[in-house]
Order: structure tokens, then sequence, then C-alpha cells
């Protein structure tokens, strides 16, 4: 049986923000331009999801998840140089 995309999101946002101190609302809070896209993606990343599970999860191309946190990156600090690997390390610490 496949679980809607809507109660899968609601369910990762749900489990964020109760098993990581509000993570959302705080990334919110310091982010207050992140969409409800940007939030679902930082949510599956602090989540440990590599790229392969995050296309099959999201529904997106390769292409398109890159763009994805291409725009991500660009909002969470568009002056930071986000070597690889440092956003994974950003989000899993924040």
């Amino acid at each position: 049986m496949k679980i809607s995309f809507l109660l899968l999101n609601a369910v990762i946002v749900t489990l964020i923000l109760v098993g990581c101190n509000n993570f959302t609302v705080r990334m919110v809070e310091r982010h207050p331009g992140l969409t409800e896209k940007d939030l679902r993606l930082c949510c599956l990343i602090k989540l440990g999801y590599e790229t392969l599970d995050l296309k099959d999860i999201l529904n997106l191309e390769e292409d398109s998840l890159y763009k994805s946190k291409k725009r991500l990156r660009q909002r969470l600090d568009k002056n930071r140089k986000w070597n690889k690997g440092k956003l994974e390390k950003y989000l899993s610490s924040f």
C-alpha cells in the first residue's frame, strides 16, 4: 500500500518536531524565507537520508534534487560557500 505524500510529509515533520527539539520551528525562526518544500528537505537531510533515498521520497530526478538543494543553500545563507557535505553538517548540528 502506498502512503500518500501529504501523510508522509506530516509524519516526517511531526517526528522532527517531537524528536529534534522543534527543529522546523527553530529553522523558520532563523531562516524565515524557507518554504514548506525547503523544510521537508531539511527534515529528510537531518534524518540522514542519502541522495538516492531523497529522490525516491520526494519523487524527483537527480538534477531536480540538486537544484532544490542549491536553492535551499541560497535561502539559508547566500553569502556562505557551501562545500560538499556542509549542508548536511549544518542541518545535523542545528
